[in-house]
């Protein structure tokens, strides 16, 4: 817990002893990323209708499910499958608690925004931006720090084995968008053969 709380903070000293004690403690980074995922819908939901567009009609969270807890997973298998390759040091366990405890920032911002939504008038949604905007630099810079220890990674090599990362991850999504059309049109020919074949 105090890695998690202080990490942000003293990033070095932390993930240090993340990786040199294995303090990895993956039910912790669970909660961490599961807290990301409500923050986010919360930013979504309650926030003042001037600063988002949420439609009751139309809202389906499982896309935000997909775009935290989803992506999180997903880089976290690529960046340690591609990393090992590069005789990168860390292990999954401590690549995926790193890369949830870094989503920390950004559940404080979402958390802060959505009431912060409903204090301020439009002028102001520059405030609103400029959090949002210093929460990702702070999130990105404790990713960085982390994987670097937990890889044993210089900054250029980190640098380039998560542009590969980020690669491969555009990928996977590529090919699971193609694998589900694919998927629907099979299902509607299905059906469609089904009731032609019924009325018949």
């Amino acid at each position: 817990l105090r890695i998690l709380l202080v990490g942000p903070f003293h990033p070095f000293d932390c993930y240090n002893a993340l990786k040199l004690k294995k303090l990895t403690s993956i039910p912790l980074a669970i909660g961490t990323l599961v807290a990301f995922y409500i923050s986010s819908v919360m930013a979504v939901t309650l926030s003042n209708f001037r600063y988002t567009t949420f439609d009751p009609s139309s809202y389906n969270s499982l896309y935000q499910l997909a775009q935290t807890v989803g992506l999180v997973l997903v880089w976290s298998l690529v960046n340690w499958a591609f990393c090992i390759l590069q005789e990168g040091k860390g292990f999954f366990r401590e690549v995926f608690t790193v890369s949830c405890y870094a989503t920390l920032p950004l559940t404080l911002y979402n958390l802060l925004a959505a009431g912060l939504s409903h204090l301020m008038s439009s002028p102001d949604s520059m405030l609103l931006q400029l959090l949002h905007t210093v929460a990702l630099i702070f999130a990105g810079i404790v990713l960085t720090i982390g994987l670097m220890i937990v890889h044993e990674f210089s900054l250029s090599k980190f640098l380039f084995t998560s542009f590969v990362s980020i690669c491969g991850i555009i990928l996977i999504v590529f090919i699971v968008f193609m694998f589900g059309m694919l998927l629907s049109e099979f299902a509607g020919f299905i059906v469609g053969l089904f009731f032609e074949v019924f009325y018949r």
